[in-house]
């Protein structure tokens, strides 16, 4: 299981592990929705909501819908096609009312946006959950955070998800309502000289007052 409580083969779609994730394909009956959503699976999906089942509705025992499974995927890494399809059926589980806006507290408030953002891959899905709305003021600080500074992963930041997301609209200089500083002030505070740069580079205020004062 891996942290959100998800099975091995999410976990290895998680971690893009594309191989395993084809293996467990060709030997087992994979017949979960969710699995399917991490795996890109459109066809199934259509077929599943075609015998009665509402994507609307559908959560998993943890409280995730379909949204989060498809957000998390690593599949399109290295794979143009599993991208596309991750991106299909992102927009396929919208058009069919899956709420892009759904949360969850857990040691960190969970959306769809943050785990897309988490895993730093595939832009198409995040495009699709900002032109939902799914991104507000509220989460805008979590979903940058976490786009920047890739936590427990190797990498570099996903520069092109964090474009994305500024470019919805949302106030970079915003303060965050837990933490009570700014984006740039709290990067700063943890020495991610790289998320700072993108920062100052795309607007962040180093005067900006917060409860801890300015940034500079």
């Amino acid at each position: 299981m891996g942290w959100l409580d998800e099975p091995a083969l999410c976990w290895a779609a998680g971690f893009g592990n594309k191989a395993i994730v084809d293996r467990f394909a060709d030997e087992c009956d994979i017949d979960s929705p969710f699995l399917r959503a991490a795996m890109g699976d459109l066809s199934y999906l259509e077929a599943w909501a075609a015998a009665r089942n509402d994507p609307a509705t559908a959560t998993d025992e943890s409280g995730f819908n379909l949204l989060f499974y498809c957000a998390k995927s690593r599949q399109g890494i290295d794979d143009e096609a599993s991208r596309t399809s991750l991106e299909a059926v992102a927009q396929w589980l919208l058009d069919h009312g899956v709420d892009p806006g759904h949360t969850l507290e857990r040691e960190l408030p969970i959306s769809a946006p943050f785990l897309c953002a988490s895993s730093g891959i595939n832009l198409g899905v995040m495009t699709a959950l900002l032109t939902a709305s799914a991104v507000t003021n509220q989460d805008f600080q979590l979903v940058i955070q976490h786009t920047l500074e890739p936590h427990q992963r190797s990498g570099e930041p996903a520069y092109a998800i964090a474009d994305a997301v500024l470019a919805h609209g949302l106030d970079i200089n915003a303060i965050n309502p837990k933490q009570r500083r700014t984006r740039l002030h709290g990067s700063a505070n943890r020495g991610t000289l790289k998320a700072v740069q993108w920062l100052l580079d795309n607007g962040a205020d180093p005067y900006a007052l917060d409860e801890s004062g300015p940034t500079w």
